[in-house]
């Protein structure tokens, strides 16, 4: 299947082992895995929502090497994460954001989209010519 490629190889010098023979996980974790390929081009927030979206994966992810545009699942996010950062979206924006919604599109720029509607729809909830708003639209 599809998702058991891997989109990049890293080439290390060697393998880290530990005293034991084995190898070593944790010093596994420290390598550099950046990778240099057009598929991968960083795209940087843009505008106040997605840059506290960043910085919310940030630090959940414990990393700062993605874009808007690359996919929380694919950058070392998980289910547990990614209830995690719905947590933190929905306490900072006072929005209800699901996890279907993330499940669906889990990139900052598409959580960025999602978070724009819910906020409009919440503003067309309370305001008492949502009659006049949506004609406009």
């Amino acid at each position: 299947p599809s998702y058991m490629i891997p989109d990049y190889l890293s080439i290390l010098p060697e393998m880290p082992i530990t005293i034991n023979g084995k190898i070593d996980r944790k010093k596994l974790d420290t390598y550099d895995h950046q990778h240099n390929s057009p598929k991968n081009t960083i795209i940087p927030p843009e505008g106040e929502i997605q840059t506290i979206i960043w910085e919310i994966w940030k630090d959940v992810l414990d990393m700062d090497h993605f874009g808007i545009k690359d996919d929380f699942f694919q950058i070392g996010g998980h289910s547990l994460r990614a209830i995690k950062v719905i947590t933190m979206i929905n306490k900072h924006f006072k929005v209800d954001y699901q996890l279907k919604d993330f499940f669906d599109g889990p990139t900052i720029e598409e959580i960025h989209k999602n978070i724009k509607i819910l906020r409009w729809s919440s503003f067309e909830d309370t305001n008492d010519n949502t009659q006049k708003v949506t004609e406009i639209i």
